[in-house]
């Protein structure tokens, strides 16, 4: 029996994989960003379900013939799909998080962007964050293994083993938590720079109070913020390497929680 027949002979099965992969798809980076077309992340979903379908159906429980029973499993199909998902996208949102962050206290949140990926308003340097986080995750191959591990979330969660329990409500707050405390680590180095900058524009306006410090720390924390951000790019580089080296093993941890 050829690849083809197994598929027909698991027609309903391999609705239900192309559901749970189009649905991670539509939010995984890079595919998940707006400039990708539909069809192409739709193509891509239906390539996956193709070959995936026939090693998936090796250990897939047996499917209700009912209409209703199947909606209910397809609804919970999407809902995996888009958990994981968003697990994949958390880290480069976390970069995000991280230069907004600072650009409160640099002045730039006067100032925003349209993020082409989300198409949402973001400031300069969460912009920038974002943008890095998204080369990194492409250049160190990260995507590759978010993808395997999309594609390995059937040997944990496999089709209708959806279990909304406390293993899998752990997962994501644990994950939001760890990644909380990344952001806050990633804008520490500049945060500090401006910290101190405030400090001294402080004493400038007690020894100097006719001198407009107001109007002055505007531009000179905005020049400080960018200086800062050129010297630890090195650091903040590394903190976002190991961001998106780990969204793979998230994205597994999750379906694994999905999935007990």
């Amino acid at each position: 029996m050829g690849l083809l027949d197994l598929w027909l002979a698991h027609l309903n099965l391999g609705l239900l994989i192309f559901l749970r992969l189009a649905s991670a798809l539509f939010l995984t980076p890079p595919l998940g960003a707006r400039q990708v077309p539909a069809p192409v992340r739709l193509g891509l979903a239906a390539g996956l379900t193709f070959l995936a379908t026939p090693l998936v159906a090796v250990r897939a429980p047996a499917l209700p013939g009912d209409a209703l029973a199947f909606a209910g499993i397809a609804a919970k199909e999407v809902l995996v799909g888009l958990a994981l998902g968003w697990m994949a996208t958390l880290a480069l949102n976390v970069a995000q998080m991280a230069g907004e962050l600072l650009d409160v206290n640099a002045g730039f949140s006067v100032a925003s962007l349209i993020n082409p990926t989300t198409d949402f308003h973001v400031s300069l340097l969460g912009q920038l964050k974002f943008l890095l986080a998204s080369l990194i995750f492409l250049g160190t191959g990260a995507h590759h293994l978010t993808l395997a591990a999309i594609l390995g979330s059937y040997q944990v969660c496999p089709v209708n083993g959806l279990t909304l329990g406390s293993a899998s409500v752990g997962v994501v707050f644990g994950a939001a938590g760890r990644m909380l405390g990344s952001a806050i680590q990633l804008a520490a180095p500049v945060a500090a720079t401006l910290f101190l900058a405030e400090v001294a524009l402080g004493i400038a306006n007690r020894a100097l109070p006719q001198l407009n410090v107001m109007i002055l720390s505007l531009s000179i924390k905005g020049l400080l913020a960018l200086v800062a951000l050129a010297v630890c790019l090195p650091v903040v580089g590394w903190g976002i390497a190991r961001l998106t080296a780990s969204i793979g093993s998230d994205v597994a941890l999750l379906a694994r929680g999905l999935g007990s």
